[in-house]
């Protein structure tokens, strides 16, 4: 993974999305397995991301020697320049770079119809709990796609958590 995401001209291929549970007022020590402490996040870091999710432990170096860190400051950093954007589609809430939206929902509705079509480095799961909210994962309600950028949700509050403090419109 490189070490600073960029806005292109198209997305690349999703690959990595790093699963977020709802908060439970700390942060698993084993989240990030033995990659970088807090997969490379500051402790005030994971203190303010603390009260909006946790991080799930995705069973992959990929996700814990930088990605997650990256994906945030491009998210951050888009947003300070108002690219950022968010929405819903088929009951999944986004936050996006603009220019990134429609392949976004792309992503959402190949997740919500054959996960596997996408080739995932680890199990995602949006599709497993959009249908069957009751049976699957009922703390799994947020991602962060570490690919391109961005965050999908089906928990609404932490959506507007996370736009809160993305300062997203």
């Amino acid at each position: 993974m490189e070490e600073k995401l960029l806005l292109r001209d198209h997305m690349r291929c999703t690959r990595l999305i790093q699963r977020l549970e709802k908060p439970i007022g700390r942060a698993s020590p084993f989240s990030f397995g033995g990659g970088l402490k807090n997969g490379g996040l500051s402790k005030e870091a994971m203190d303010v991301l603390g009260d909006i999710f946790n991080f799930d432990y995705m069973g992959s170096s990929e996700f814990e020697w930088g990605a997650v860190p990256a994906a945030l400051n491009f998210i951050a950093e888009q947003s300070s320049l108002k690219t950022i954007v968010s929405g819903e589609t088929q009951g999944v809430f986004y936050i996006c770079p603009q220019s990134y939206e429609t392949g976004v929902i792309a992503v959402i509705k190949a997740l919500l119809d054959d996960e596997h079509s996408l080739h995932l480095k680890g199990w995602c799961g949006l599709s497993d709990r959009v249908n069957h909210p009751d049976e699957y994962n009922q703390d799994k309600v947020g991602w962060l796609e570490l690919d391109n950028g961005f965050f999908f949700f089906v928990d609404k509050d932490m959506f507007e958590k996370t736009k809160a403090l993305f300062e997203v419109s």
